[in-house]
C-alpha cells in the first residue's frame, strides 16, 4: 500500500516546478474567465454563438451572434453594418438628437448600390435612390433612379445606360443608348453637343463635334467676295442626327460659269445623308445684290452644290442654311 510520503515529489526542485506550473494555470484560468488578456488560437479552436466586441461601450467593433459585423462611434451610434440575415452592407451618417438614425446612408444590397436619407436599417421604409445592373439576357444596362419622396415628390425618374452592338443603328434596341424615363425633363445649362469618336487622353473625355471648313472644288471659295462680314461655308453633325450646312460660298472662275449644276465641295462619309435632299438658296451678284433663287443639293454621294438657271459671274455668292437628316434614326 503506497504511503503518503510516496506521493510527494522526489526533491524540492521538482516541487518548485510543479508549484510554478500550478500558479500559471490558475492565472490562465482567471484570464479566460475575464477574457481581457487571454490568447485564443491554434488547432481547430472554435467559438460558437458568442458576441465578440473590442469594448463594452463607445467606439468599438462588434461581431454579433447573428453573423453581422457592426461598428459604433464614441456616441454609441451604429455607423457600419456587414452581413446579417439579409447579407447587406451599409454606412450610416447623421442622427437626430434622440439618437435615431436620420442622415445620409449608402448600402450594397442585392447587387445594387443604394443611397438614401433616414434609417439605413429600415431600408424598405425610406426614400432611396438606386444604381444597379438591369437585365439577365440581351443588352446589359446600368440604371440610376432618383429618390421618391412620399407625397408631393413621389414619382421617380430613371436614367438607363444600355450596351449595344457594334454598328447598331440609332433608335433601335441594338444601339448603345442613354434613356431617361419616368416623364422626366432633360435640362442642360450649356450646349447639347454631339461627341466624335476621338478620345482625348489629357482631358480624359471624348471630343465634342465642332464646325468643319470644307475643301472646295476648283472655281469655288468660302465667304463672300463683296461682303467679308458673311461667314464662310461650314458643316457639322448636330445632336439630333442631322447634318447642318450653312454659310456662304462664291465663284472664283475668272470667266464665270454658265447656268447649270455645280458641286462646291464633297462631304466626308460620316456626314453623308442616305438620300438626296434639296432646298432653297440665294444667288447674289458680285456686288452683294440679290440676283435669283437657286436650288441647293446635298446628295447621297456627299456632293454639296447648286442648280441654277442663270449664269454665274466671277465673285457671285450663294447663301444657304440647310439641315439634312442623315438617316441613322430608324
Amino acid at each position: 500500500m503506497p504511503r503518503r510520503i510516496d506521493q510527494l515529489p522526489p526533491d524540492a526542485t521538482t516541487l518548485a516546478r510543479r508549484l510554478a506550473a500550478l500558479e500559471r494555470e490558475v492565472r490562465e484560468l482567471r484570464a479566460s474567465k475575464r477574457a481581457s488578456w487571454a490568447t485564443i488560437g491554434g488547432g481547430d479552436t472554435t467559438i460558437t454563438g458568442a458576441r465578440i466586441q473590442t469594448a463594452e461601450t463607445g467606439h468599438r467593433v462588434v461581431l454579433d451572434a447573428d453573423g453581422a459585423l457592426k461598428t459604433y462611434d464614441d456616441d454609441e451610434h451604429q455607423t457600419n453594418y456587414v452581413g446579417g440575415a439579409d447579407n447587406r452592407i451599409w454606412n450610416q451618417a447623421g442622427w437626430d438628437p434622440d439618437g435615431t438614425p436620420n442622415g445620409e446612408w449608402v448600402a450594397l444590397s442585392t447587387g445594387n448600390i443604394q443611397l438614401g436619407d433616414g434609417d439605413a436599417m429600415s431600408i424598405d421604409d425610406q426614400d432611396q435612390t438606386l444604381t444597379g445592373i438591369l437585365g439577365i439576357a440581351g443588352p446589359q444596362s446600368i440604371a440610376l433612379t432618383s429618390p421618391a419622396i412620399h407625397g408631393t415628390y413621389a414619382n421617380q425618374a430613371t436614367a438607363i445606360l444600355s450596351a449595344g452592338q457594334t454598328g447598331g443603328q440609332s433608335g433601335t434596341v441594338s444601339a448603345p443608348a442613354v434613356q431617361v424615363i419616368g416623364g422626366a425633363d432633360v435640362a442642360v445649362s450649356g450646349a447639347l453637343v454631339k461627341l466624335t469618336s476621338a478620345f482625348d487622353i489629357p482631358s480624359w473625355r471624348y471630343v465634342p463635334e465642332t464646325w468643319h471648313a470644307p475643301t472646295y472644288n476648283t472655281n469655288w471659295a468660302g465667304g463672300s467676295a463683296a461682303a467679308t462680314r458673311y461667314a464662310a461655308m461650314q458643316y457639322r453633325q448636330d445632336a439630333e442626327d442631322n447634318l447642318h450646312v450653312c454659310g456662304t460660298v462664291h465663284c472664283t472662275a475668272s470667266g464665270g460659269l454658265a447656268a447649270g449644276s455645280y458641286t462646291f465641295f464633297t462631304l466626308p462619309t460620316a456626314y453623308t445623308p442616305k438620300k438626296l435632299f434639296s432646298g432653297a438658296g440665294i444667288h447674289v451678284g458680285s456686288g452683294d445684290a440679290w440676283k435669283t433663287a437657286c436650288r441647293v443639293n446635298v446628295d447621297s454621294n456627299g456632293a454639296v452644290g447648286i442648280a441654277t438657271t442663270s449664269a454665274v459671274a466671277l465673285n457671285d455668292g450663294f447663301y444657304f442654311n440647310f439641315v439634312v437628316p442623315l438617316g441613322n434614326i430608324a
